[in-house]
């Protein structure tokens, strides 16, 4: 899984998973540690990244089908 951070995709996070493991196994957590430093790093609301991150997940989970 991976996080970006704004239109330059600037990455915060990359994560690898086993095969086995489903793929919103530990999600929520990997969010908040990622909007935490995606906050840290920007002056944009805590609401405007969580929404920003969560379209991009979104949209890579529907690529991955």
């Amino acid at each position: 899984m991976a996080a970006y951070l704004g239109r330059e995709g600037y990455c915060l996070e990359m994560e690898l998973r086993e095969g086995k493991q489903h793929c919103q196994k530990d999600t929520p957590a990997f969010l908040q540690r990622n909007l935490v430093r995606a906050r840290s790093l920007t002056d944009e609301s805590y609401r405007e990244l969580q929404q920003a991150l969560l379209e991009k997940l979104s949209e890579l989970g529907h690529r991955a089908v």
